[in-house]
């Protein structure tokens, strides 16, 4: 009785992640989970309760995800379990289906779609299920490229083309985008919606859809703010800004990170900064970390970040010493690893930039020959050679000098974008 009461409250307030691949939840056999003599309860009965819970996890009630493995393990086990009449109803194998795209144990799904009857379901449904239970990514992207019959649930529809988003955009960006568009508009405020915006901003970005992202990110925030899968979309959205550098302004930039709180406005500036300052973009780069300044002020928080990122923009500038000055007054122990290595390097182009050229009372005398006139006695009438070509091998080695300078830069830079791996972290 204890036990079907435990299981009973797991099936009430537990939760699936979202949409994890097949060989990426280990924790379907947790120990110490006997099901003889729990009655079994139908896959459709489950998965819905499932369902149910997912909408309310991404909606900011996270409670649920400390019973993650025992309520899994009674699923998987529950399937295993199962009488053969159970797999003659559609809506039980339709629902085996969704539970492994949600991220279920991939061996009891196997199990159950080997054994069923052909004319149950769609047999490329089937086919399909069992390449993505088995990790066969393209195949299950070519079973499903094709519209399924109207009787399968729209549910399974939107969970197989979540799972196969990422393949499809690789050969058609568009219509990756537009069936995801579908998913997102099909379930407002769900874990599908949810889903549907995060696989559906890189795509985006690669398109060059700035009015997509727009939309995208101010439902996300609007919407999802207290999701587990923030970071998730938080990374998104930096690499779409970073991308679409050219088309989404800094203003705008501010006034869709406006509707996420303080704390996270603070992480969004500062990985938008970091990212523009790793890709070149300097004047976005300056512009994220002053305004991670300002909040750092109001928050409290550690500025060592946003003081990096700030003057790390300025050292190949006309402001480079200032920038030096203010790098050299950054401890590295406030810094993670990362950015002490973006501090070393900020100093080095610095040095670069700030060190002295040559100037006119470096260059050496031109050498008069014996017996020669010195150029200031000889008359005017008499042709003499401009200036530039009397003084031009006193300014060659000026030149070549700045000509080293500069090209030391350039290695230096390339250096340090290898180091930095051209990536944010």
């Amino acid at each position: 009785m204890k036990k079907l009461f435990v299981r009973s409250m797991l099936l009430s307030c537990a939760s699936l992640p979202l949409m994890l691949g097949p060989m990426q939840m280990h924790a379907w056999s947790a120990p110490g989970i006997e099901e003889q003599g729990l009655p079994v309860l139908e896959p459709y009965k489950l998965v819905r309760s499932l369902r149910m819970l997912q909408d309310q996890l991404v909606t900011g009630k996270p409670e649920a995800v400390v019973m993650l493995n025992r309520l899994l393990s009674f699923v998987s086990a529950d399937m295993q379990r199962a009488p053969d009449d159970f797999w003659g109803k559609p809506e039980n194998v339709y629902a085996a289906i969704i539970y492994l795209f949600n991220g279920g144990n991939p061996g009891a799904v196997r199990k159950v779609l080997t054994g069923i009857k052909d004319d149950v379901v769609p047999a490329e449904l089937v086919k399909g299920a069992l390449a993505y239970a088995s990790g066969q990514n393209i195949e299950v992207v070519k079973l499903f490229s094709v519209p399924l019959a109207d009787d399968v649930p729209v549910e399974l529809k939107s969970s197989i083309v979540l799972v196969t988003a990422n393949q499809m955009a690789a050969f058609d960006a568009a219509t990756a985008l537009q069936r995801l568009d579908q998913v997102r508009l099909g379930g407002p405020g769900t874990l599908f919606e949810e889903a549907a915006i995060r696989r559906s901003m890189p795509i985006a970005a690669k398109l060059g859809d700035a009015d997509k992202i727009r939309l995208l990110s101010r439902n996300y925030l609007q919407r999802f703010p207290r999701s587990p899968y923030m970071r998730d979309f938080m990374q998104q959205f930096v690499d779409a800004a970073l991308k679409l550098n050219d088309r989404i302004d800094n203003a705008e930039l501010v006034k869709l990170i406006g509707t996420a709180d303080p704390i996270m406005q603070y992480s969004f500036y500062l990985q938008i900064a970091r990212g523009s300052l790793v890709n070149g973009q300097t004047e976005r780069a300056r512009f994220m970390s002053e305004e991670a300044r300002k909040l750092a002020e109001k928050l409290k928080a550690d500025p060592s970040r946003a003081n990096l990122y700030a003057a790390a923009s300025g050292v190949a500038s006309d402001g480079a010493s200032d920038a030096l000055r203010e790098l050299s007054q950054i401890s590295p122990d406030r810094l993670q690893e990362r950015d002490v290595k973006l501090l070393k390097a900020a100093e080095a182009i610095g040095t670069l930039v700030t060190r002295k050229p040559a100037t006119e009372t470096d260059i050496p005398a031109m050498p008069i020959a014996e017996g020669a006139v010195a150029p200031e006695t000889v008359a005017s009438a008499e042709p003499q050679p401009s200036p530039d070509t009397r003084w031009a091998p006193a300014l060659k080695q000026p030149e070549d000098d700045l000509q080293k300078t500069l090209e030391e830069a350039r290695r230096k830079i390339a250096e340090i974008d290898v180091l930095l791996g051209k990536s944010i972290q």
